[in-house]
């Protein structure tokens, strides 16, 4: 005869152990389980039993478990038009996946003729005058998970002005019926009044101060 082994019980532990609980409604005369943090070793048979003064009756359950390959990535601007920071020396691009079993990891890279360059093992990309050193970047990004990896996207950078230390750039997203554009500037060390319009038609004023 086969044995089994009790994972957790309504009237011990408050119904909890480990990754699993159970809650017993006696008025709609039903009880619940739950199972946290997934794993494929989960995958298997359980019995489910109700003990009614010594007669138990158990009901046999099968957890199928599947893991769901990872959407194309999107990518969104996090900063506003909005907002002054948006004009300043850094824009960040986030890269997710609306889809897909976790864990997924992403990673930025840069194209470049001889070969796709590793920049970042995180979600976000960080644009700045500082690291751009040609008039023209591409970068994109990937999301894997068990199933495979689909890549972003890719974010096309132009670099438009560069007095010095400062630099104008126009960031571009480009997508299916939409284009995500902001032109980006920074200024010299000095009170400026400036405006600046972006690539969606709208201008905005601000007052930028250094010190």
């Amino acid at each position: 005869m086969r044995q089994c082994s009790v994972l957790v019980k309504s009237s011990e532990h408050h119904g909890q152990r480990g990754r699993m609980s159970i809650t017993d409604n006696t008025t709609q005369n039903k009880f619940s389980v739950t199972m946290e943090d997934l794993r494929f070793e989960d995958a298997g048979w359980y019995s489910c039993g109700i003990d009614q003064s010594g007669l138990i009756s158990v009901s046999a359950v099968e957890l199928q478990i599947s893991a769901d390959p990872v959407s194309l990535p999107e990518l969104r601007f996090l900063s506003s038009p909005s907002n002054a920071s948006c004009f300043g020396s850094s824009v960040s691009i986030s890269c997710e996946c609306v889809q897909g079993s976790l864990p997924i990891h992403y990673t930025w890279y840069e194209r470049t003729p001889s070969q796709d360059s590793k920049i970042s093992n995180t979600s976000k990309l960080d644009l700045h005058c500082q690291s751009f050193t040609q008039q023209h970047h591409q970068y994109y990004c990937t999301a894997s998970n068990t199933q495979g990896t689909k890549p972003s996207e890719m974010v096309n950078v132009s670099v438009t002005h560069r007095p010095g230390e400062n630099c104008s750039y126009v960031a571009q997203v480009s997508t299916s019926g939409a284009d995500d554009c902001y032109k980006i500037s920074t200024v010299s060390s000095t009170t400026t009044n400036s405006n600046i319009t972006s690539q969606l038609g709208i201008r905005y004023d601000y007052l930028n101060v250094s010190v």
